[in-house]
Parts: structure tokens; sequence; C-alpha cells
């Protein structure tokens, strides 16, 4: 392939005994991860692109896009049914010129089992658990008969994220500000009556396909229900449930028009619903007059500050319609070519508030029902609701100088109503000199400003309507080498990022530019030893030789200086081991080492500090049929106690808040500068394959 590629089979996430889909980015170079334990999950700032909002690389299923319509996040990445995927490729470096906007740095595709036209019924499950009560079910079984086909998994998650991460390990999220009646009154007694924080969430997923032969009709329901937490401080946002819903329906028609022609036809409806997306928050009022004024039966003094709490809801309802036609023709044994075209809409509306009646922690009154505020239903009005057309075509061709010899290119021209047309290039040349292969490559990318960043009515974290999209181009040297037993890459990489979107004082414009230098290598071998079965290790190494940006003043928007892109770590190493002591009989060992990491300049907190961790799976294989296995996973084994920077403008500095005289100084700003991560964590796992029953 004309990129860097990592695939991941089902027997690598067996081995390794990943909980959720999201883990696999703990063990992939070129990765910056902030991991939140609360309504979004993770972070990943893919070869130096350190964003507010979106992620940078598109997240497929069988080539379907599942990042999020508003915030172009991928919440649903925790909550994929493991037991259906046959493999993940991870394709480094930007690929617009076959997919459009937002494959920046990269793009992730899970690729589904299939029956492959076998007759019978085939069964495969995970069911995990532990004794803090947290439960996993993972179920898909597929059902083949002649040429009718029937596909189903589904996944529920169980849980609460304070049994998995310690609240406790930050200032800005410990439980005692959480309980602080003087901070919450009421609202804390309600919400945690013995005194104990909760953090529960409960996901469940339901991917359904129906399908004669090549035409194939789909459903896809992912409902996901967790609180607010890691990522915003205790004192300004308390923990309540925030649900969302993503609904899918779509319909594949895969033919052969001749011999040398395939056509794959698409049409998706995708909705997104936000229905209880609750929000009790508190803040802090000035007095800037010179004399008294009373606030909710308060008197507060000149030059001094009131605490104010007040519940509000952000519901959201977006949906698309996206239409595609692809072709594959293949003029000759030499020459190749792909082409489609494009056609989406989508339908955003615009996220605002509802609230409550504002009041002081001691005057709150959860009873009350002015406190509660009531949603209007106007948020589906014409003038909130925004509409996108977006038309795209390309083309990409390969063809063959001999067998050892190719060379790729493609081109896509994709215009938008609200940002007009970009259009993107990507070129590569593949040689094989023995068992070396060598790639050169170039490729384009653009990034589209988030639905969020543009329309979202909270302007605290930067939002504005006069934006354009970003712009990347990326070089790329890669060198592998395989044998039998060994294996190994080195990819070296420049990505210049153009008209990056900068926050500045309630707004944001297209002012920045990004500069990053990297090398990712990776190194895998089996070691041919007589006293185990089977013995292979694996190792990844990623460091940044350059990661610079161009810094503004935060008031001004002025351009300042170039600096270092903030929450990178310039040296991160990957381990890992598998040995099979007997052909039943399995131990999987993952350590990482992630470098010490330089915030953000708006964190008040300057570096990150460096950590080691390590995860260990346990396996015996084959118990009852050699169907069932049963798996022993232990997260973090040394209950090593670090974290990861937050996200956003992470601003909210660490220290302990304080009462004096009545008022409150705790945090800085609206998201927390370090979110703890997991300590120690076993969970137990039954595994079930059954295939091809008849």
């Amino acid at each position: 392939m004309p990129a860097t590629v990592i695939v991941l089979t089902q027997k690598d996430f067996q081995e390794r005994g990943y909980n959720d889909f999201s883990e696999i980015l703990n063990d992939l170079p070129g990765m910056d991860i902030s991991r939140l334990y609360c309504e979004f999950k993770v972070a990943n700032y893919w070869r130096g692109y350190r964003t507010t909002f979106s992620q940078p690389y598109l997240f497929m299923i069988d080539g379907m896009t599942q990042n999020e319509l508003y915030y172009n996040n991928i919440p649903v990445i925790t909550s994929i049914p493991l037991s259906y995927i046959n493999k993940v490729e991870i394709v480094y470096g930007p690929v617009s010129s076959v997919y459009g906007a937002n494959a920046f740095m990269g793009v992730i595709n899970i690729i589904t089992k299939s029956s492959q036209n076998k007759n019978g019924i085939s069964l495969y499950s995970t069911t995990s658990g532990n004794t803090d009560g947290y439960f996993i079910g993972d179920y898909s079984i597929n059902i083949q008969k002649g040429k009718f086909f029937t596909r189903l998994a589904t996944r529920f998650e169980s849980g609460d994220l304070t049994d998995i991460v310690n609240y406790d390990d930050s200032h800005c999220t410990s439980s005692k500000l959480y309980t602080d009646t003087l901070l919450w009154g009421d609202i804390a007694k309600s919400l945690f009556p013995d005194g104990k924080i909760k953090s529960p969430q409960r996901n469940f997923t339901v991917d359904l396909r129906i399908g004669y032969n090549k035409t194939e009709f789909g459903f896809q329901l992912f409902n996901m229900s967790a609180c607010w937490g890691t990522s915003i401080p205790a004192d300004r946002v308390t923990l309540t449930p925030f649900d969302r819903n993503f609904y899918s329906i779509w319909l594949k028609q895969d033919f052969q028009l001749h011999k040398n022609i395939n056509s794959r036809t698409f049409f998706r409806f995708h909705n997104e619903i936000w229905e209880k997306a609750d929000w009790i928050e508190g803040y802090e009022v000035k007095n800037n007059d010179t004399i008294s004024k009373v606030i909710d039966g308060e008197t507060v003094l000149p030059n001094h500050t009131i605490r104010l709490v007040d519940y509000s809801l952000w519901p959201l309802y977006n949906s698309s319609f996206l239409f595609t036609q692809d072709f594959d023709f293949k003029f000759s044994e030499m020459l190749l070519f792909t082409a489609g075209i494009k056609f989406e809409q989508r339908h955003l509306t615009k996220q605002r508030g509802y609230y409550g009646t504002t009041h002081t922690p001691q005057n709150t009154n959860i009873d009350s029902p002015d406190f509660y505020p009531v949603n209007s239903n106007d948020i589906l009005s014409v003038s909130n609701v925004f509409m996108w057309k977006d038309y795209g075509t390309y083309v990409q061709g390969k063809y063959f100088i001999n067998e050892n010899h190719i060379l790729n290119a493609g081109f896509r021209i994709d215009n938008n109503s609200e940002y007009g047309t970009n259009t993107t290039f990507r070129g590569g040349y593949v040689a094989r000199f023995g068992k070396i292969v060598t790639k050169i490559l170039y490729g384009q990318a653009y990034q589209i400003p988030t639905p969020r960043t543009l329309y979202s009515a909270w302007t605290k974290l930067g939002a504005s309507h006069n934006l354009e999209p970003e712009k990347s181009q990326t070089f790329e040297l890669n060198i592998n080498y395989s044998s039998k037993n060994f294996s190994s890459w080195v990819s070296a990489y420049y990505a210049n990022n153009e008209k990056t979107i900068v926050n500045v004082v309630n707004t944001a414009k297209n002012l920045g530019e990004r500069n990053v230098v990297g090398i990712d290598a990776h190194l895998n071998f089996s070691l041919p030893v007589d006293f185990v079965s089977k013995w292979q290790i694996w190792t990844y190494f990623s460091t940044y030789l350059l990661a610079e940006e161009q810094k503004f003043d935060n008031l001004t928007g002025q351009k300042i200086k170039k600096g270092i892109i903030g929450d990178l770590s310039n040296h991160k190493i990957y381990c890992g081991t598998t040995v099979y002591f007997t052909k039943n009989v399995m131990l999987n060992l993952r350590s990482r080492f992630i470098g010490e990491r330089e915030t953000i300049d708006l964190n008040p907190v300057r570096k990150i500090d460096s950590y080691f961790v390590c995860d260990g799976n346990i396996g015996y294989l084959g118990l009852i049929s050699k169907k069932l296995d049963i798996m022993f996973k232990v997260q973090n084994i040394f209950d090593k106690k670090y974290f990861h920077p937050g996200i956003g403008t992470a601003d909210a500095g660490n220290t302990e808040g304080r009462w004096e005289n009545g008022e409150w100084f705790g945090s800085q700003g609206w998201q927390t500068s370090i979110m703890p991560q997991a300590h120690r964590f076993f969970i137990v796992s039954l595994v079930l394959n059954i295939e091809n029953l008849e």
C-alpha cells in the first residue's frame, strides 16, 4: 500500500486482552493520548496535531465513517463490539484525496467478520467482569444460508469509572469538591447521599446486517451514557449524566459490471441525538461596583465574589444523508484505477443552553421546579438549523512498472456549501529490493472547522462563524524489511499544517502554522526456542525531531513567537511479548514508556511527568471442545500513579481550592490541567468462538 500501515487481527485483540477498542491507541506509534474518564473517552494528537475540538483522523467500520457530526470526535470508539472484528487497518498520513475532509493524519478502519459464503452459524462472544461490578458483554452471530446472510453484533458495558481511576489523585477532581455542600448545596446531598462519589457509565451497541449475495441492509445503534468527569474541574461542573444516541441505516450494493469493472453503491442515513445533556455548573461572580449588591438574597461587598449555581440542558439533533458511488477499473495487469463520486447533506443544529433559575448554593432547592431548565424544542426552529451540502469526486491510479516498482497517484475535488472548493493530491512510489520495500510518499489533506467551533452559543472555549478549513501536506519515507521470523520498518515524515485554528478571547481564528518532523519505527520477531510453543516480541518507537507552531497573544491574536506544540512527548517506546508455554497456556505483556510532556501555554501546570506502565493478560485456551477460553487481565500491573494533560484550554491549574471570608478561590478555568489515569484494575473474561455450526 502507498502508506505506512499497521494491521491488527482478532487474534491480537484476544491475546492482548483489550476491554474496548480505544485501548489499541495505547500501543500505536505516532500518537499522543489524553484519556478522559467521562463522557468523551480519548483525545488522540496523531503526529502532533493537537486541537481544542475535533480529531485529526477518520474512524471507520467497513468503510463507514463514525466521527460525530458536531464535534468530529469519536465517542463510539469505546463501544465497538470487539467480537465481530476481523482485522483493523491503521493507515498513517493524509488520505483526503480518497475520503475528503478530516482524513488529516490518517484513517482507522475496522473490517468486520463475514461468513465467507460458508453455510452455518458462527458465534463469537466475550463476557467480562470483576468483583467491583464492572461488566462487559460482547456478542456476535453470523448466519449464512446459501446467498442469504444475517449478522448481528451487540455490546453492553456497565460500571463505575471511579473504580478504575482515582479522582482524588488530582486536586481539581477530588471527591471532597463534588461532595462539598458549600460549593453545591443540596445538589451534593442529592447526587452523593453517602458522601461517596460515583461516575456511572452505560454503553449499549447493536449492529445488524441482513443481505443477499452482494447486497447488504444495515442498522446500527450506539446508546452511550456517562458523566462529566476528569476533563472538567469538580468545583465547576458536577457529575451529571450525559446521554447520546447515534443511529444509522444503510444500503450497500456491490456489482460486477464487467470482468474488469466493479461497482459499489452506498446509501446511508445517520442521526445523532443528545437528548439528556445535563450540565450543573458553579461559578463565581464579582461585584465590580463601588457599593454593596444583593444577589439572590446575599450581600456582596465591592470587589468581592459570590458563588452561583445553575442547571442547564444542551441538546443536539443532527443528521446526514450520504450517497457514494465507486468503481474499480482494471485496464490491464499493469494499470488499475479507482474512481467515485459523493454527495452528503447534513442538517446541523446550533447548540444552545436552556437554563433554570440561578441561585447561591445555600439557596439552591432541588425540589423547586424553577431550578430545572425547560427544553422549549426551539432548537429545531428554522433559524437554528444549518444545512450543509457536500459534493466530491476522486480518482486513484496504480501503475505497475514491473512486479517490484509501483507508482500511485490520486486526486480529489470537494465542494462544500459552507467552505467552497478544496482539492487534494496524493502520490507515492513503492519499490521492492529483495526483502526491502521502500515507499516515498506525499499527501495533502484538509480539516474542516467543527460545527461546535462555528455555531456553539457557549463561546468560553472559542467559537466563530468566519473560519476556513485547515490545510496540511506530508512528505514521508518508509523502509520495510521482512523475513520469515523478523520484520521491521522505519518511517520518517514531515508534516506542515497551515490555517490552523487558534482560540483567542471567546473566539477562534485561522492564524496558526505548524511543522512536525518525526520518526516512527517498528520491530517484530519470533524466537525459535524449544522450551515454549511460540514466543513473539514486538516494539514501536516514536520521536519528534521538530514539533513547533506559531504562538499568538491570547488577547489580541498577534504573532509573538514560535514554540513547541504542547502536550506531545518527544520519546515514546512501546513493547509487547506473547508467549505460548503450551498450545493452551498463553501470557501477554505490554508496556509503554511515555516521555515528559511540556503542556500548552494556557496550562498552569507546565509539564506532565514521564511514566512507564505495564499491562498483562493470562489465558487458558480450549477449555471445552477447544471453543472456550478464559482470560485474566491486569491493567497497570505496578499500580503506577500517572497523569495525562488536560484537553482543550486545560487552564484550571492543580492547586487545592480554598474558602476565604466566604469567597471561593478554586479552579482558574473550565478544563482540568492534568487528568488522573487508571490504577491497577483486574478483569476476567470468558471467550467463546464457534464457527460454521450446521
